[in-house]
Parts: C-alpha cells; sequence; structure tokens
C-alpha cells in the first residue's frame, strides 16, 4: 500500500492528510485509528461531543467517516474524504471545546471552500451535518 503525506500546522493546530490509492485502503487505515476507541454520550455531531458516524457535504452527498473525542490532553478529529481517498486527522494543542473543534474542521477539510460558499456568514453549514451510525449513513 503506498500512502503520500502531508502534515500541516495552522497556529497551534496540526493537521495531517494522507492520500490513499483505493477505497478499501482507506477505510482499513480509519478502522486502524478508530479501533477500540469508545464514544461515549448521545452528541448528534462533532460540535456537540464526542461523536463517530458519517458526514455530508454541503449538498447532501456523504462524504465519508468522522470521528472526535478527547486524546488526552487534548481534542482529536479525525475523518475521511472517500471522493479524494483522503484521511484527515485534526489535533488541537488547545481545549477550544467540541464546538470549536469542529469549526476548526470545517477549515481543513479539503471541501471548505464548498461549505463556505454554500454558508459563508454561518459558523456551521446546514448542508454539512454529520449522520450519526445506525441512521443511513453505513
Amino acid at each position: 500500500m503506498r500512502v503520500k503525506l502531508a502534515q500541516c500546522q495552522l497556529g497551534a493546530d496540526t493537521v495531517i492528510y494522507a492520500s490513499f490509492g483505493d477505497a478499501t485502503s482507506l477505510a482499513a487505515a480509519y478502522e486502524g485509528i478508530t479501533e477500540g476507541v469508545s464514544v461515549e454520550g448521545d452528541a448528534a455531531s462533532c460540535a456537540e461531543g464526542p461523536f463517530e458516524g458519517a458526514y455530508r457535504t454541503p449538498d447532501g452527498v456523504e462524504a465519508g467517516m468522522v470521528i472526535c473525542q478527547c486524546g488526552g490532553p487534548s481534542l482529536l478529529l479525525a475523518w475521511t474524504d472517500v471522493s479524494n481517498l483522503v484521511l484527515g486527522v485534526l489535533a488541537v494543542a488547545d481545549e477550544p471545546g467540541f464546538g470549536a473543534l469542529y469549526e476548526r474542521w470545517l477549515r481543513v477539510r479539503l471541501d471548505a471552500p464548498a461549505i463556505a460558499a454554500a454558508s459563508p456568514s454561518a459558523g456551521v453549514p446546514s448542508g454539512s451535518a454529520p449522520v450519526p451510525r445506525g441512521s443511513g449513513g453505513d
């Protein structure tokens, strides 16, 4: 399996993008990250608290999976972008809360320009709402 990596620093935040050659490898990488991770609570999205589930693009197309949780002293969010065969990981050094973590994720996703166009003045575009597991998003 050949993987291309890019790491970016945005202030104190670190974003890692990994590009895969096929969807099977992408899914296996996501499963490797989330294996053994227990997401507790009843949050409907990463904006509300620990969450794992599918998410959608601003135009309503299911884009991949996302998981967010506390990862030690910081918050961590990982996601797949199935159309681009990319796995992303966002780690924040400060403690912004899940709402701010979600906002930061919207800015570093590969479809960030589409999100901004869909809702330039709102922080959380309604079209990019996650789909919780068991709600038809799996």
